[in-house]
This record gives C-alpha cells, sequence and structure tokens, in this order.
C-alpha cells in the first residue's frame, strides 16, 4: 500500500502543548492493539479488517486472518531452513578446500541458473 494511502487505524489526538498529543484510554487499547497484531506480522490492511471484526462475536474473520499469517510465517520459516542449510553446506565445503582451489561459495555465488 503506497506510503500515504493506509488506513487510519487509530484516532489521532489533538495536539497540546509543545506537540504532546494525550490519548484517552480507548485510544491507548486501541494503540496496543495494533502494536501486538504488527508484532505478529500483519499488515496494516489486515488490522484494519481485524479492527472491523473487533465487536463480531464470533472468531471466524479474525482466525481466517491469523491462519493466512501462520501459513506465510510457516513458509517464510521453511525457507528460512532451506537457506540455513544451503549455507552450513557452503561453509562447511569451504573449510574442506585448501587456499589454492576455487571458494565453494563463490563458485556457488558465480553460478549460472537459481540453485546452489
Amino acid at each position: 500500500m503506497p506510503r500515504g494511502h493506509q488506513p487510519a487505524l487509530a484516532a489521532t489526538a489533538p495536539s497540546h502543548f509543545w506537540g504532546i498529543r494525550r490519548y484517552g484510554q480507548a485510544e491507548l487499547a486501541r494503540l496496543r492493539f495494533i502494536r501486538r497484531a504488527q508484532r505478529l506480522g500483519f499488515s496494516l490492511k489486515e488490522i484494519a479488517d481485524l479492527l472491523r471484526l473487533e465487536s463480531d462475536t464470533s472468531c471466524t474473520g479474525a482466525r481466517t486472518l491469523a491462519q493466512e499469517r501462520l501459513s506465510d510465517v510457516r513458509q517464510r520459516l521453511a525457507g528460512m531452513a532451506d537457506l540455513e542449510a544451503t549455507l552450513a553446506r557452503l561453509v562447511e565445503a569451504c573449510g574442506d578446500t585448501d587456499a589454492k582451489g576455487a571458494c565453494p561459495i563463490m563458485t556457488a555465488l558465480n553460478a549460472r541458473g537459481t540453485h546452489m
């Protein structure tokens, strides 16, 4: 989402002395909700969707969004595990060569194709 076109998730408190904003309890609770959702990896659009679901007594909508987020996290973790295995293999291979041989890390980085 382009900057400046993000959904307004929290009401902006009026600016007081020296630009300090004062928020009420409801605004602070909403800001905490937004911050916690961000820590779980939800986008601003997803957080706006969650806020719209806040008064819904059913968990269906929130569960669907959370399941999508969980699926994304699991895909990222699998990708990170693959990355870790590749780097570990390259580091080990680099330690197995003498100073005269081609560095396996550099060879892999210079190789054609997309896989190492």
